[in-house]
């Protein structure tokens, strides 16, 4: 079952800068709750879209060139109850 990721920002650089991530949970995602899924962990994904492209830990500085661009994803909630046992139809809402 694929989970929900959390809110992304897809960023260009404009000039040359060091950038890290300020993210939490990116080795263990949040945990679900009464039977729930775990939800999904952050991530921060350097030079995106290219062949050099790299999943960075939480706390790197990463020296990146104008025209580079990386994801800085949050992790998305945990789920609340079994989802075997909840109507098929809200999970879509």
């Amino acid at each position: 079952m694929a989970r929900r990721p959390g809110d992304a920002a897809r960023i260009r650089i404009v000039g040359g800068r060091r950038r890290g991530a300020p993210l939490n949970k990116t080795r263990f995602p949040p945990l679900g709750l009464a039977g729930g899924k775990p939800g999904s962990r952050a991530r921060f994904v350097v030079r995106l879209g290219t062949r050099q492209e790299f999943e960075a830990k939480a706390s790197a500085r990463v020296e990146m060139k104008a025209g580079e661009r990386f994801l800085l994803q949050s992790a998305g909630g945990g789920g609340y109850g079994d989802p075997r046992r909840r109507d098929p139809a809200a999970a879509c809402e």
